[in-house]
Order: C-alpha cells, then sequence, then structure tokens
C-alpha cells in the first residue's frame, strides 16, 4: 500500500464556482432518492481540488473527481465504483 498521501497537505480553500461547473453532472448533481450531492473534500498540495459525490444521480455510484487549482481547471482524475 502508497503511504505517498501521508506528506500532501490538505487546506480547505473554498474552489472557484468554475470549478464546480466541470464536475459530472453539474454541481446541481442531486440525487433526491438519497439526498446526496457533490462534496468538497478540501485542497490538496494547493494544486487539486478534490470532491466526491456518495450517489451520484446518473448511475447511484460513488464518484471521487480531483479538478486542478490552476486554470484553465481541468479534472485530473475520475474514480467511478
Amino acid at each position: 500500500m502508497s503511504t505517498d498521501w501521508i506528506n500532501t497537505r490538505i487546506t480547505w480553500v473554498k474552489p472557484p464556482n468554475a470549478v464546480w461547473q466541470i464536475l459530472p453532472g453539474g454541481p446541481d448533481a442531486y440525487n433526491p432518492r438519497s439526498g446526496e450531492a457533490w462534496e468538497f473534500m478540501g485542497t490538496a498540495d494547493g494544486t487539486v481540488h478534490t470532491f466526491r459525490h456518495r450517489d451520484h444521480p446518473i448511475d447511484n455510484g460513488r464518484h471521487v473527481v480531483d479538478v486542478t487549482v490552476a486554470t484553465p481547471h481541468r479534472i485530473t482524475r475520475h474514480v467511478v465504483g
């Protein structure tokens, strides 16, 4: 098991609105079945914002997405499952 994350600094900088707009399903990906929506998990090393959705309305699955802090914002990781 990798321990690279141990030295990662997590901060709680509010991501700009433009970051929320590129999340799969958009910022309003609310699942009425479970009440789940996108959650901001933090910013790692000042370079990547991480978001999770525990019950995405597209597939009722768990999604974790990393988005670059630098503009243009882009998704660098999208894990489903």
